[in-house]
C-alpha cells in the first residue's frame, strides 16, 4: 500500500446520510424509512415495570396465552397505569430502574415470532407460567419522548391491541 493513501484515509469525512422519502433521521443518524413501518402499527399495553424492561432490552420475551398472530412486524409498547407490585418485589432494583411513566407509548419493538414458553425462558421473559407462548422481541427503539393516548389519536389506553398510525410513530422516533 502506498503511503500517500494513508493520510487520505485518515482525514476522509464520513459520507452524509442518504436522502430519504420522509427526510427524517433518528438521533443516531439512521433513516426512519429503513425501519419499514406499516401504515398502522399494532400496539399492546404492558404492566409496569415490564413495559420499561422490554424497551431497555432486559425482557426479550413477552408471554401470553395466545400466539402472536401477525407475523414479523413492529409492535408499539404502552406502559399501563398499573404497576405489578409482585414483579417490583421480585425484580428489586432492576424493576425500580425501569418502572417509568404510565399511560404512555414508550417505543416499538420488532416481534420476530412466537413459540411455546419453557422454564428455561424465565431469564428473558422475567416470568414463567405453563401453557403460555413466548413472543420473541428484538430491536427495541425507545421514543425520545413518550406518546400520550391523545397524541396517538386513541380514545383510551388499549386493553389488548390497538393500532397507531405510522405518522405518530415516525414523529416520536424523530422528535
Amino acid at each position: 500500500m502506498s503511503q500517500s493513501l494513508l493520510p487520505f484515509a485518515a482525514t476522509s469525512e464520513p459520507s452524509p446520510p442518504r436522502p430519504t422519502p420522509s427526510g427524517l433521521l433518528r438521533a443516531d443518524g439512521t433513516s426512519i424509512d429503513d425501519l419499514e413501518l406499516p401504515e398502522l402499527v399494532w400496539t399492546i399495553s404492558l404492566w409496569r415495570p415490564y413495559a420499561g424492561l422490554v424497551m431497555a432490552g432486559h425482557k426479550s420475551l413477552e408471554t401470553r396465552t395466545w400466539p402472536w398472530p401477525y407475523g414479523v412486524t413492529w409492535l408499539g409498547i404502552w406502559a399501563a397505569a398499573h404497576i405489578d407490585s409482585e414483579a417490583m418485589k421480585r425484580l428489586g432494583q432492576l424493576a425500580e430502574d425501569h418502572v417509568g411513566p404510565g399511560r404512555v407509548l414508550l417505543g416499538i419493538v420488532k416481534v420476530m415470532g412466537h413459540r411455546p414458553l419453557v422454564p428455561a425462558d424465565e431469564p428473558q421473559s422475567l416470568f414463567y407460567g405453563p401453557d403460555r407462548y413466548a413472543w420473541e422481541l428484538a430491536r427495541p427503539l425507545v421514543f425520545r419522548r413518550p406518546v400520550t393516548v391523545v397524541e396517538a389519536r386513541l380514545k383510551k389506553l388499549p386493553q389488548k391491541f390497538a393500532r397507531v398510525g405510522r405518522r405518530v410513530i415516525v414523529e416520536a422516533l424523530a422528535a
